[in-house]
């Protein structure tokens, strides 16, 4: 596999895949510094380019390295930068060139693509004959983020032969509409709760005498954080000692009034802060107006928290309508506000909902086991589709 970000859903996938087939993963980086989801790390001691096993799995913080474990197969690519066409001194290009003839001789049956980079165009042109599979997270870009040049990119690199993994039945659908692909080449697997998580130790940044409803991820117009900051002025009459609790970075686009009930935490939540919030929070709120799918359900789900989510997207596949949580229309506060006080009001519902959560994730359709064989028929599938060419 090699992968460019999302390390989070990248290293709990990975983790379930090397324990059932011959697995290396090849994790992408720029610059002097990495910092996204669970992995923050200094690149500095790096060389740029591939590195070693050891050097690659030394460079790890400790908590992702306890996580992997010390046989887990990870190198490191590091690039100077993240130019493609403005690469004017080649240097990145040579470091890709050298990077190919590695992978070249040692002979991979599959190389599997997850995420998406411009340094993507060099790999599939130097690594043709491979045999390819992607992982393409988001199909368009989300509402308000819409980045032209990066979507044409995508086009470009569809016209190669990739089989496809698409993590939702919705994706699946879309991605299949949106670029006339043959049915047989996209397959939908479904991602396993992001595990890596449990790793860390939680640092409790709000006394666990507070009751809270958490939001939490990157502030962005599309997740709709001013609809749930209505619902819960509506949730706070009813309920005045329970909190809203919005955790994340960005820039917010209303002015979001007077409720002493609610916190915002406007700044970088570094990961064991939010393994704290996560776990000591009564259940997670996702009131997005828009969206293809959010990892921030299988984060949730790893500490067996609910989830109030708008139907919207493929978030409807992941979230169990009064099973493991609710599904509430986009841009209705009204009916959010509703469904927050009824969790809040049941206990024995959200226990309930707790344990279907439990249920699916160790040993039903979101359980790592039952993802790996998927991964494993659908590899197969691609060898087979591949050869019979």
């Amino acid at each position: 596999m090699i992968a460019f970000g999302h390390p989070d859903n990248v290293f709990s996938l990975s983790k379930a895949l090397s324990g059932a087939i011959d697995f290396n993963l090849i994790f992408f980086v720029s610059g002097d510094l990495f910092e996204e989801g669970v992995l923050s790390m200094s690149l500095k001691d790096l060389d740029y380019g591939l590195n070693s096993y050891e050097r690659s799995f030394k460079a790890l913080p400790g908590n992702i390295k306890k996580y992997l474990g010390v046989d887990f197969k990870i190198r490191i690519f590091r690039s100077y930068d993240r130019k493609l066409l403005k690469d004017k001194q080649f240097r990145n290009l040579r470091k890709i060139i050298s990077f190919a003839k590695i992978v070249k001789k040692e002979n991979y049956r599959i190389i599997h693509y997850n995420g998406i980079s411009g340094f993507m165009l060099y790999l599939v042109i130097f690594l043709r004959k491979s045999c390819k599979v992607w992982t393409l997270h988001d199909y368009l870009p989300h509402s308000g983020e819409e980045d032209k040049r990066s979507f044409g990119f995508q086009k470009l690199l569809m016209k190669f032969n990739f089989h496809y993994i698409q993590h939702y039945k919705y994706l699946r659908d879309q991605l299949i509409k949106l670029y006339h692909l043959p049915e047989e080449k996209v397959n939908y697997i479904p991602s396993g709760t992001l595990t890596v998580f449990k790793d860390f130790e939680p640092d409790f940044i709000i006394p666990s005498s507070v009751k809270y409803v958490l939001f939490f991820g990157r502030i962005s117009k599309y997740k709709g954080i001013d609809y749930l900051v209505q619902a819960f002025d509506q949730v706070s009459k009813d309920f005045p000692d329970v909190k809203l609790l919005i955790a994340g970075q960005g820039v917010l686009w209303f002015v979001p009034g007077s409720n002493e009930n609610i916190i915002f935490l406007n700044r970088y939540i570094k990961t064991s802060e939010l393994c704290g919030l996560i776990k000591n929070s009564l259940f997670v709120a996702v009131p997005y107006t828009d969206a293809t799918h959010s990892a921030v359900v299988a984060t949730s789900y790893a500490f067996l928290k609910p989830v109030i989510s708008s139907n919207v997207g493929g978030l409807s596949e992941v979230v169990k309508d009064g099973i493991t949580g609710f599904l509430v229309p986009p841009k209705d506060s009204d009916t959010l506000a509703s469904k927050i006080e009824q969790l809040i009001s049941d206990t024995e519902l959200l226990e309930q909902m707790q344990d279907n959560i439990r249920s699916i994730t160790t040993s039903g359709e979101y359980s790592w086991s039952q993802i790996v064989l998927k991964m494993q028929e659908s590899y197969a599938a691609t060898l087979s589709n591949r050869n019979d060419k």
